[in-house]
């Protein structure tokens, strides 16, 4: 993600944001999709930032991405499972707070993800 915190960085300053959040904002951007990186931070807002990041994964567009991206090649049941298993894990090292927590469940249910794969999540 560094492309993406050089580039927001370029915007901020054009639009005359303060240096210090400039900084803030862009360190958040440059690790936003690594969890230890942003949990080390200790920062709501990075926490945040994550959680909306990694929600994404459990929506309806995320699974559509997913499936067009083998469109191709047959997704396997084996590899369905192993999404399915990685999302259920990521559950417990992806979201602190209890709202995203609550959230991924309910995406889940609502786009079926765990009865796709045959699994349910308790």
């Amino acid at each position: 993600m560094i492309h993406g915190a050089a580039l927001a960085n370029r915007i901020l300053e054009k639009l005359g944001y303060e240096m210090a959040k400039i900084q803030a904002i862009v360190s958040i951007i440059a690790v936003h999709d690594r969890p230890e990186k942003i949990f080390a931070m200790e920062d709501h807002s990075a926490t945040l930032v994550l959680e909306s990041d990694y929600l994404d994964k459990f929506g309806a567009q995320s699974l559509y991405r997913f499936k067009t991206m083998f469109k191709t090649k047959p997704i396997t049941e084996s590899a369905k499972k192993d999404a399915a298993a990685h999302l259920r894990e990521g559950i417990k090292i992806w979201f602190k707070t209890k709202t995203a927590k609550r959230m991924s469940l309910e995406l889940a249910k609502e786009t079926k993800l765990w009865e796709d794969v045959g699994q349910s999540q308790k």
